[in-house]
């Protein structure tokens, strides 16, 4: 009987933590979207603060550039507006609206501060997959490791 409290509670906790993460890493995933629209209304909370942190470090390295403190602004009141459902969309539309105005005079602005954009972004995804190993059992951790490091495009990781 212990036994199968635990393993219940071992699933629950998988459940719980597949739910937070498969929404923030894999917003297409319908079948969670229904079940989990308070997690996602929790997670929009909790992103919101990196979001506007990462605004706010753009907005200095981009500052005296009229057209990125425009696109930064724009970003900025759509996270207090709560537009951003998952992690990818405010990262892929803050990257659409950089290169929106590459073609101008802003273009050097936009680079730069694209740049730091991309190391925001993979210091955000790192940081998100590491609490999410964190949340899991040693052997269920294991797993998600594996099935990562075989759904790696081997090719892309350049010589032995």
């Amino acid at each position: 009987r212990p036994r199968t409290t635990a393993t219940a509670k071992t699933a629950a906790k998988k459940q719980e933590i597949l739910q937070k993460y498969a929404i923030t890493l894999f917003p297409s995933v319908s079948f969670l979207e229904v079940s989990c629209t308070k997690r996602m209304e929790d997670l929009v909370d909790e992103f919101s603060t990196t979001f506007l942190e990462s605004i706010k470090e753009l907005e200095e390295i981009g500052s005296g550039d009229a057209e990125v403190g425009r696109v930064l602004e724009d970003a900025r009141l759509r996270v207090k507006q709560r537009h951003y459902p998952c992690a990818p969309n405010f990262w892929e539309d803050l990257k659409r609206g950089l290169l929106s105005i590459e073609d101008g005079k802003s273009k050097p602005k936009a680079q730069q501060v694209s740049k730091r954009l991309a190391k925001l972004e993979v210091q955000f995804w790192a940081r998100e997959n590491k609490e999410m190993l964190r949340g899991m059992d040693p052997e269920f951790r294991a797993e998600r490791l594996i099935d990562w490091v075989q759904s790696l495009d081997t090719g892309d990781l350049g010589p032995d």
